[in-house]
């Protein structure tokens, strides 16, 4: 193949993930119109990067012990009873104001379309939450489901959450469902690995997902909008985090896309820290800061002095477009944008991304792996790409 026909079959994928970005908004727009409060983005104020509490004992003690008692809140919202403590399945039949403790194992709670002003914790483990709403405007701190693992979360729309909204163990499914205006964390992964979120809308949040702890978490599928950093990968512990893969999500209008970031926190733990991430085929447009920012230069410090590991991220098939225009912090206004430890750097590989029409560089990846196969047109930057080779050439010579 001649390396004019090489050129053209470029361009013409750039032409055509730039058509796919404008389809996907106009998806998000389209699940937005059915919203009951209208799409915004986060406020020009906000930091490109948003920062997830940490598990001191004070915060940790929200999710580990607190228990409802079958109390009713106060409020006018329900004149029905609470059902307080759940062994068994239960279905609503009215909006309710309380909070609810699943005890037994393997119990259904169906909302059948109302809401529920409160927050749900379970301990039987295998639970089923789904069909309705779960609002925390009632609740302060807000989490609206505590420690549920092996669980089913289908078809929900949590809102108003404070600062951890769900608080979820390990193998925990969560499908079909809204989280919108929440302030902080949407999804705290800190208690157990092997969580699944797919087919998901994500919108003016805080921080809709942060991993801190979690081992082999899937986020496929999903759309962010309007929030301050959609996804947050941060070994708080000094180890875990392992083995995430993100794919074929769609990030639009957030802060910052995917913020993954190499810390030493607390009291370090053995093995690895944020190995084998994969960020595949996901569209990053409109972001505020970077569509997807991986900083490690902190590494080093702290109770731990070893560098970052994360070996074996990869970076692949990703589209940047239109992103780092409202960069609140400098430097951080590229498509990509890994300024790593330089130890670190070589476990990093770039390939096969498109980065069009971004503030500064398509991509910045000094020292990463060059897997080839990069395409950046159009960006800020004359450079276009650092770090990794981004063609065409001949197209690129006269931008």
């Amino acid at each position: 193949m001649s390396q004019a026909t090489i050129g053209r079959s470029r361009v013409t994928a750039a032409l055509t993930a730039f058509l796919i970005v404008a389809g996907s908004a106009a998806v998000a727009n389209d699940v937005g119109a059915v919203a009951r409060t209208p799409f915004v983005s986060p406020p020009a104020t906000s930091p490109t990067l948003a920062s997830p509490p940490e598990h001191t004992p004070d915060r940790m003690s929200i999710a580990q012990t607190e228990t409802t008692d079958g109390r009713a809140l106060e409020g006018t919202r329900t004149a029905a009873p609470c059902p307080g403590t759940l062994t068994a399945n239960f279905t609503f039949t009215s909006d309710l104001t309380c909070n609810l403790d699943v005890t037994a194992p393997d119990v259904t709670v169906d909302l059948a379309g109302h809401t529920l002003f409160g927050r749900i914790h379970t301990t039987g483990g295998g639970t089923t939450i789904r069909n309705g709403t779960i609002d925390g405007a009632s609740v302060a701190p807000f989490v609206g489901v505590v420690r549920t693992s092996s669980a089913l979360i289908d078809n929900i729309e949590l809102r108003n959450g404070d600062t951890w909204a769900m608080v979820i163990g390990g193998g925990t499914v969560v499908q079909n469902s809204r989280f919108r205006d929440n302030a902080s964390v949407v999804f705290d992964l800190f208690w157990g690995g092997g969580n699944v979120l797919r087919h998901n809308l994500f919108q003016n949040s805080g921080i809709p997902i942060s991993i801190q702890l979690d081992s082999d978490t899937r986020v496929e599928r999903n759309v962010f909008a309007g929030n301050q950093t959609a996804i947050i990968l941060w070994p708080e512990h000094g180890g875990g985090v392992n083995n995430t893969l993100v794919r074929e999500n769609v990030f639009l209008d957030n802060g910052t896309g995917i913020h993954m970031r190499g810390r030493r926190r607390m009291t370090p733990l053995p093995g690895e820290n944020m190995a084998n991430s994969q960020f595949l085929d996901n569209i990053f447009a409109g972001s505020d800061g970077p569509g997807m920012s991986l900083l490690f230069g902190d590494c080093g410090t702290g109770p731990q002095t070893e560098p970052c590991a994360g070996k074996n991220t990869t970076v692949r098939g990703n589209t940047f477009v239109f992103n780092g225009y409202g960069a609140s912090e400098p430097g951080l206004d590229d498509g990509l944008h890994v300024s790593p430890d330089p130890e670190w750097a070589p476990n990093f590989t770039v390939s096969r991304n498109t980065a069009l029409l971004n503030a500064d560089l398509g991509i910045e990846a000094s020292g990463a792996i060059d897997g080839g196969h990069n395409l950046g047109l159009f960006n800020g930057d004359r450079r276009q790409c650092v770090g990794v080779r981004c063609g065409p050439r001949w197209l690129l010579g006269w931008w």
